[in-house]
C-alpha cells in the first residue's frame, strides 16, 4: 500500500506524540497505511497492529520533521 508524504510525516508525529518514539519515514507510512486501513473498514478498532519502526528520525534530518 503506498501513502503520500504528507501521511507519512503526519504518520511518524502521530507516533511521537502518542508513544514518545522518534519514527523513521518508514514508520511512519506503516502508522499511515494503518489508519487508512481503518478509515476503509478492512482493519476494525480493535484489531492488534504491530508496528516496525526499523530507525530514528533524529537520521533523516530537519526537512523530516
Amino acid at each position: 500500500m503506498a501513502v503520500s508524504d504528507p501521511d507519512l510525516l503526519e504518520g511518524a508525529a502521530l507516533m511521537a506524540r502518542l508513544e514518545g518514539v522518534d519514527a523513521c519515514p518508514e514508520g511512519g507510512a506503516v502508522v499511515a497505511a494503518v489508519r487508512a486501513l481503518l478509515g476503509r473498514g478492512t482493519l476494525a478498532r480493535d484489531d492488534r497492529v504491530v508496528v516496525f519502526n526499523t530507525g530514528a528520525g533524529v537520521l533523516y534530518g530537519r526537512d523530516f520533521k
